[in-house]
């Protein structure tokens, strides 16, 4: 029977509900706040990063480039950058009526004027602007800073770059894997601190802990969670968590 998890809305009652989960209020779980936020914020992205759709989405930006800059500030929000198209004022309305009139016409030979012949060569020339670009794009996930090479000579170029932008918080901490990703992390955190002491003097004799059990309890289930999760995303396009980046 499948176990039925509550509904999380604040990181405090995830903090909640990770404390209940290893034994509060019957048992004194030695962790720190501070220290159950890092193990969740450990699981929410490393389920960003392979979790395309859930934990990642796939959105676009549109870059104006400016002649002679070749670093830009992204949002906060993109954790990748995957591939970029090029115009230069051009709309989509234009290119799919050069490409429906001039292109169909001309290409099958159906007509052959002065006219057809000057569209075709103003839709190859869009085209080659949407479908393919000049540019490399270097993305460092830490500053959030585009690196564009070579450098812009003017600024009439819009990019349309293609990002995967990281699902927020709150929408994560119902996910299966991260409440139990951090869990298991929990469990190995309060195991290294239990093994230090080993036991605690009690009324009568001493109490022993569990920190050992626990820590290898923690570490199997983190263990199965990764295989788990590598094996559900291993076909994510582009596969994470191998990023192109700049360090």
């Amino acid at each position: 029977m499948l176990e039925r998890y509550s509904q999380i809305k604040t990181v405090i009652e995830f903090k909640s509900y990770i404390r209940t989960k290893l034994g509060e209020p019957k048992l004194r779980v030695e962790l720190a706040d501070s220290q159950i936020e890092t193990n969740l914020y450990d699981a929410m992205q490393l389920f960003r990063e392979y979790s395309t759709g859930r934990g990642n989405t796939r959105d676009y930006l549109v870059l104006d480039l400016v002649m002679g800059q070749q670093d830009y500030q992204l949002p906060d929000y993109v954790m990748q950058v995957g591939y970029d198209k090029s115009s230069q004022n051009v709309s989509a309305w234009v290119l799919a009526q050069l490409s429906g009139y001039a292109a169909s016409d001309v290409l099958s030979l159906k007509s052959f004027d002065m006219v057809s012949y000057y569209m075709l060569q103003q839709w190859i020339h869009y085209l080659k602007y949407v479908t393919t670009s000049k540019w490399r794009l270097f993305y460092n996930v830490n500053t959030k800073i585009l690196h564009v090479a070579p450098t812009p000579e003017d600024s009439m170029t819009k990019l349309f770059i293609e990002v995967f932008r990281q699902s927020d918080t709150d929408e994560l901490l119902n996910e299966r894997f991260v409440r139990e990703y951090s869990l298991a992390l929990c469990k190995i955190q309060l195991g290294e601190i239990r093994s230090k002491f080993g036991s605690l003097p009690g009324f009568n004799n001493s109490v022993s802990l569990n920190g050992d059990a626990l820590k290898t309890e923690g570490q199997a289930e983190k263990e199965k969670l990764e295989d788990d999760l590598i094996n559900l995303f291993k076909w994510s396009s582009p596969p994470f968590p191998i990023f192109r980046s700049v360090d």
